[in-house]
């Protein structure tokens, strides 16, 4: 009996755990980006949308730039919101429009693009400067994230 009981509690866990994981999975997958900064002063560069499942911080691994000035200032990441993945509306960064990251830092980015109500989130880079306008960067991202990496913001 004590072994029918010990089987059927397994069993039951086994299906706990799998149906909490398909129910709770983030868009966390992380995909390339690649942009030359625009000039300095307000022009943003975005990635098309992803969809954004869940309020979690939204992930960024900016992995390389080879000029000196990018290294020196870093870049400004922002996150947006939209509801289509063609639709950037409006930046949903929380605690200001941006945040510097530096080349070889992996951050998050903390968001308000589902608490405002948008289903894709889109990653936006501008330069901090015109010493860094016109640069070229690339990295990977994801809208959402499960890691512990630290806060941009």
């Amino acid at each position: 009996m004590k072994k029918l009981i010990a089987s059927i509690l397994a069993t039951v866990s086994v299906v706990t755990i799998f149906a909490t994981g398909a129910v709770s999975a983030n868009n966390n997958e992380d995909k390339p980006f690649g942009f030359t900064l625009p000039a300095y002063d307000w022009y943003v560069r975005y990635t098309s949308g992803r969809s954004k499942m869940d309020t979690s911080p939204s992930y960024v691994n900016f992995s390389s730039s080879v000029y000196g000035s990018v290294q020196q200032y870093g870049v400004q990441f922002s996150v947006h919101g939209g509801y289509t993945q063609n639709n950037c509306i409006e930046n949903c960064t929380c605690y200001g429009t941006s945040c510097i990251i530096k080349p070889g830092t992996a951050r998050r980015i903390h968001t308000n693009v589902k608490e405002w109500g948008y289903s894709y989130a889109f990653l936006g880079a501008s330069a901090p400067n015109s010493y860094v306008a016109g640069k070229s960067i690339s990295g990977v991202w994801s809208p959402d994230s499960t890691g512990s990496a630290a806060f941009a913001n």
